[in-house]
């Protein structure tokens, strides 16, 4: 597994933050929004930050193929309502109404589902098979497909590909990009959302940002994507804060990293005030960057 960097080979890194042990377990889960004590190193040359040493890759594609996670799919309305407004600017910056769009790391399908109602000839791919078989039954999604980017068919192109919150999980980014860039046409869109370390949010929180967690290799901002992304051919045409929508109570489940004590009691609070599915708009440091094929 890699313990170099997987932007640009270097070997010479220092510390950069370590990361407190909040409730997960020596085995990597991959929807552990969670840490374990991991250590986080900054290469020297390019900048990137990751995970050091590395968990091994079996261990990450067993960890998500396996996983169950029903509180994400009970967000399903709002994340598609997410996804609505997300489409628009993809569509904007694009001048791309209809087309061939292919979303890596899909999930449950929701992006999926906003770009088929769309008219676009959309289909995702999951390593998740829980999240497959829900998207499938519940969204009635045939074009939504259990595996990585090496299970696609061969000679298939798109004239967009898009990774919400998935090339931080990726084991090596490097080589998904590759696969990307021969998976585009000529001149297509690669549209990605980070959680962006650079913005003001994690140097205020430090170590507590919920961003922080085991379930994340690698830290980029805007520049170290670039790094990668021009190494494939992509150029930046946008980059933007990327706003999401989920519920008060999930939101509170998910502040379990900070405290699980004070979690469980905020959750009951919420619930007992009857707020629980109110919703709210939130952004932490999320951040969308859409790239063309050179």
């Amino acid at each position: 597994m890699f313990n170099s960097c997987n932007n640009c080979g270097n070997d010479r890194f220092v510390d950069f933050l370590k990361l407190p042990v909040a409730g997960t377990t020596d085995a990597y889960q991959a929807s552990a929004f969670r840490c374990n004590g991991e250590n986080l190193v900054k290469c020297k040359v390019c900048g990137l930050v990751f995970v050091h040493p590395m968990p091994d890759s079996n261990a990450v594609l067993n960890g998500y193929a396996g996983a169950i996670d029903e509180k994400y799919v009970s967000q399903m309305p709002l994340r598609i309502k997410t996804f609505e407004k997300c489409m628009d600017k993809v569509e904007d910056i694009t001048r791309l109404k209809t087309g061939k769009i292919l979303d890596v790391g899909a999930a449950a399908g929701a992006f999926v589902k906003v770009a088929q109602n769309r008219g676009w000839d959309a289909e995702g791919i999951e390593p998740c098979g829980y999240l497959v078989r829900w998207g499938i039954e519940t969204l009635n999604l045939s074009t939504l497909h259990t595996g990585t980017l090496d299970d696609l068919e061969q000679g298939k192109r798109y004239d967009v590909v898009t990774m919400f919150d998935v090339i931080e999980h990726m084991a090596d980014p490097n080589a998904a990009m590759y696969l990307v860039s021969h998976l585009l046409k000529d001149y297509g869109y690669l549209v990605v959302n980070i959680p962006d370390i650079s913005t003001i949010i994690p140097r205020i929180m430090k170590s507590r940002w919920p961003f922080y967690a085991s379930c994340h290799l690698y830290y980029y901002t805007p520049k170290t994507l670039d790094f990668l992304m021009h190494k494939h051919g992509f150029v930046r045409l946008y980059q933007g804060a990327h706003w999401q929508e989920l519920t008060l109570g999930y939101l509170a489940y998910r502040f379990e990293q900070f405290n699980p004590g004070i979690s469980r009691m905020m959750v009951k609070m919420i619930d007992k005030l009857g707020l629980s599915d109110v919703s709210i708009k939130y952004w932490i440091g999320q951040t969308l960057l859409v790239y063309k094929k050179a």
